[in-house]
């Protein structure tokens, strides 16, 4: 006997689609499968969340909004839930209508921004064959000195 998942009303946002309150599995696969791939839950205030795609922007799955601060940016489909204890529960009649109302300030992608722009982690790599720039690299650690925002800073 299949057991039946319950279900959780959220608000789903696809990219170039307006919001709409919907139904999904709450389970951990439902939620994979609407966001279509691991999860990241993305807290914005209080016990509201956005659920998305972790690797939305490795995935180059398209743009979809801006967070209010513009400093970064959803890629793909994702859905509004909210947080109790610990969970990922669905919002009530009220609290997917307020999404709703709020949505339209919040800045649509045009489609055209490029993922790399928004990733948090860049990868440095050096040729680890040069033993004097294994050394520095090394020195540089162990002083407490190195920073990967100074390495960010040079590579730009």
């Amino acid at each position: 006997m299949v057991e039946e998942v319950p279900l959780i009303q959220v608000v789903l946002v696809a990219p170039g689609s307006e919001p709409v309150i919907t139904n999904i599995n709450s389970d951990l696969e439902g939620m994979q499968a609407v966001v279509e791939g691991l999860i990241q839950v993305v807290p914005i205030g209080g016990d509201l969340m956005i659920v998305c795609n972790e690797e939305g922007k490795l995935n180059d799955m398209p743009p979809n909004f801006f967070f209010p601060d513009k400093k970064d940016l959803i890629f793909g489909t994702c859905f509004f839930a909210k947080e109790e204890d610990g969970e990922i529960v669905g919002l009530d009649d009220c609290e997917a209508a307020a999404v709703i109302k709020i949505f339209p300030r919040l800045q649509r992608a045009s489609g055209d921004e490029d993922p790399e722009e928004y990733l948090k982690i860049k990868i440095i790599s050096w040729d680890a064959d040069e033993e004097d720039e294994e050394d520095d690299a090394d020195a540089d650690y162990n002083d407490g000195e190195f920073s990967i925002a100074d390495e960010l800073d040079d590579d730009e």
